[in-house]
């Protein structure tokens, strides 16, 4: 009864959306480029013309800058029906004034529009907000107008200017009316491969400088597996607020990176940490009996990466500010900020010189030449010790002291240093750091390929699998360990597993067990065929028709040996072409070699950087053809 009713009331609220959109039909001129579009455009959708307009006002009350933004949208169906959802975000620090979609005749559709706070499994607690509506266009070359008005209360929030939209554009304003009194600077990001124009005025009269930036024929945004972020490949401006005039007083915004830096501090300097009784009782605990400061470190670093759980949390100056270390001890949770403040104080606590650290990923195309909130999206821990910087991030579950996370390497910091700052750049590891072995000897008995298997990680291979072994919800660990080895593999069985401490992400990784591959081998006559490759190492990675660069989780260093004693009796006639492709940002080898009875196929794939670039993505193309035709042969026994 209760789902009849959800689907009558479903049924409702379309017909209701329908009922009201119920205006003019298309014209055949309408109807005809919508046509036209849709030999141009894949999408249903497309964005006739679009106008933004931002304009900054002085809140002299608040001693702040406001900016007001406004946007027009027409847009046309190229289907013969689309129903899509129109959405704008704010936040505590923005407002919404004008949300609605009109007919061509500029009347209201008076749709109903929903304003719910936005949901994200990556964000515990957000005041992100999200005003909604969903839109029908009834049939093909349907015209609706769509207006928004948005307020950003304080100018230090407005950062940047996304040109793209999710559906394609084929004529867009954007223009930014400054007054002269607002010291400000537009970063130009991604304009290379797109139809982008500035033409900048000067009113006299009114005392402002109007940029207006003139694009043609945008792509919509394509969300794609392992992309860079948005800001290294959507044609965007960074908002670069540097100091307005006030009756002739200047007055800083963000002018240089200590503006940056001295906003961030004010926030840590509001901490109240002097209620730490309970900090120095988990510290002396986890510091007794340690024998060398390393140790002390060490244990303090692993317990919180153990015992505090990681939420992204967003509210407002929260947003920004790092939370108490106490409260982050008492909850057992916390944000990046708020581990990375925990991380420092137990250390601190501990006599070690450690200070908090802000970072933007490598998500992030900006670094601090551009003070801005958008240039960093993270925080870690900066520990100085014998005169050397180790950076800590107590969010990476499982990583060894030793090593960075990828995302954070060659990233440039800002070092909390008193009224100062500090600025250094996170050390950059090879993919030999992160080296992944296997080492697999096999013999053939009743048509079921039996052997051993010796398994090695280091650095990020290494805390990748304790990451992956630990999420596995099982309390026989033996079962689970078979699982993450065989992947479910029911015609894989692996016994006798032995491993190293896998509680030890200083020491090396190592798994030592025994396996049975029943679905490798087929007889046929006097043949039997087997195939010795049950990994086939990137073969699902597919580049060609990608629009943008795709991102690994690290540098990787991949190598896999397996040897096969040829049964007696039997020979091999032909063996495949070796694989081997250097290029300068990764190598390949595939191939087999005959020994005696002694057949060795050895695979080694080294990725120089986490990033494969478009450009790498023909040679990459031709690889991939070439093993997986490697990966597609098998090997045929013949009986003497």
């Amino acid at each position: 009864m209760l789902q009849k009713v959800n689907v009558f009331f479903l049924f409702l609220s379309i017909f209701g959306t329908l009922q009201s959109q119920k205006k003019k039909s298309p014209s055949s001129e309408q109807i005809s480029q919508a046509v036209n579009l849709s030999e141009t455009y894949e999408d249903d959708i497309v964005i006739l013309n679009s106008s933004q307009t931002f304009e900054f006002e002085l809140n002299r009350k608040q001693d702040l800058i406001s900016v007001l933004q406004k946007t027009d949208e027409e847009i046309i169906n190229t289907s013969e029906r689309s129903h899509i959802k129109k959405y704008v975000f704010y936040d505590k620090t923005s407002n919404v004034s004008e949300f609605e979609m009109l007919d061509q005749e500029g009347k209201s559709l008076g749709l109903d529009v929903s304003d719910d706070y936005y949901q994200s499994d990556d964000i515990f607690y957000s005041d992100a907000r999200v005003k909604h509506m969903d839109v029908i266009f009834p049939s093909k070359g349907t015209v609706l107008n769509f207006k928004m008005e948005k307020e950003y209360g304080d100018i230090k929030y407005f950062t940047r200017i996304i040109f793209q939209d999710e559906y394609p554009i084929q004529n867009k304003e954007v223009k930014l009316i400054v007054p002269n009194w607002l010291k400000i600077e537009f970063k130009e990001f991604n304009f290379g491969n797109y139809s982008i124009s500035l033409k900048k005025e000067l009113d006299e009269k009114a005392g402002t400088t109007i940029y207006n930036y003139s694009i043609r024929n945008l792509e919509a945004i394509k969300k794609e597996y392992r992309s860079p972020g948005i800001s290294h490949t959507a044609p965007h401006i960074l908002v670069l607020a540097k100091a307005y005039y006030d009756k002739g007083e200047e007055k800083i915004l963000f002018r240089e990176t200590r503006d940056l830096y001295k906003w961030y501090k004010s926030l840590v300097n509001e901490m109240d940490e002097s209620d730490n009784d309970a900090l120095k009782n988990v510290v002396a605990r986890l510091t007794e009996g340690a024998e060398s400061d390393g140790e002390k470190i060490k244990n303090i670093y692993y317990w919180v990466q153990d015992n505090i759980r990681y939420i992204a949390f967003e509210d407002g100056i929260a947003g920004f500010k790092p939370d108490e270390s106490q409260n982050v001890l008492k909850k057992k949770y916390g944000d990046c900020k708020g581990m990375a403040n925990l991380l420092k104080q137990m250390l601190v606590i501990a006599g070690y010189d450690a200070r908090l650290t802000w970072i933007g990923t490598n998500n992030i195309a900006y670094d601090y030449s551009l003070p801005n909130l958008a240039v960093d999206n993270h925080m870690i821990c900066a520990l100085k010790r014998e005169g050397e910087w180790f950076f800590l991030d107590p969010t990476e579950k499982f990583i060894s002291i030793k090593d960075n996370a990828e995302r954070i390497q060659g990233r440039p910091v800002l070092i909390e240093n008193g009224k100062e700052y500090i600025q250094e750049e996170v050390p950059i590891q090879n993919p030999e750091t992160n080296k992944q072995e296997k080492f697999t000897r096999l013999i053939l008995e009743d048509n079921i390929l039996k052997g051993k298997v010796i398994e090695n990680y280091t650095g990020q291979s290494k805390s990748n699998f304790l990451y992956g072994y630990h999420q596995i919800k099982n309390s026989d660990k033996n079962l689970a360990l078979k699982y993450y080895i065989n992947s479910g593999d029911k015609d894989v069985l692996v016994g006798n597993i032995k491993t190293s401490d896998l509680t030890d992400r200083d020491a090396d990784l190592s798994l030592d067990y025994e396996v049975e591959f029943n679905n490798m081998v087929s007889s046929f006559g006097n043949e039997i065929y087997i195939d010795l490759d049950n990994e086939k190492e990137f073969s699902n990675l597919k580049l060609k028709e990608r629009k943008y660069a795709y991102r690994l989780p690290y540098k990787m260093d991949v190598m896999s040996v397996v040897e096969f004693e040829v049964p007696q009796g039997y020979k091999i006639s032909t063996l495949p072409k070796p694989v081997d492709v250097s290029t300068q940002n990764f190598r390949v080898h595939a191939g087999y070699s005959l020994k005696g009875n002694l057949l060795e196929y050895k695979k080694h794939f080294v990725f120089q950087n986490s990033l494969i670039d478009k450009n790498d993505f023909e040679a990459w193309s031709r690889l991939s053809k070439s093993l997986n035709d490697l990966y597609n042969h098998q090997i045929i026994l013949t009986a003497k």
